[in-house]
């Protein structure tokens, strides 16, 4: 449980529009800290940045999409707050070091 309700307000505003292509911005406008000030909370409360949060809330998705169903790339990237499929793809091999195909693919063999 999070203990500062600014933290806990921008957890439940990314949550809510995990499907949106929110930024880091948006979080801030929504709490109505600064963005020094949100960042030092969230560093403190949960050990990660405001973006790295919002990354993994639409990682989350993506993974969920590319397990239960067949959505191509370009759907599971708007339906996930990414702007684009290469987008999105580039970001991903980035953070899990395999790509959409490959996650997908392993993830099903395993089921």
């Amino acid at each position: 449980m999070v203990q500062s309700p600014w933290v806990a307000a921008a957890l439940r505003f990314i949550r809510e529009n995990a499907g949106r292509p929110i930024q880091v911005k948006d979080v801030v406008r929504c709490v109505g800290l600064s963005r020094r000030a949100l960042e030092l909370r969230f560093q403190h409360s949960l050990g990660r940045s405001i973006l790295t949060e919002i990354q993994r809330f639409h990682f989350d998705r993506v993974k969920a999409l590319l397990l239960e169903t067949d959505m191509p790339g370009s759907r599971i990237a708007a339906a996930c707050g990414f702007g684009s499929e290469s987008y999105m793809g580039k970001v991903f091999r980035q953070t899990f070091g395999i790509t959409l195909r490959q996650y997908r693919t392993r993830m099903r063999a395993r089921q």
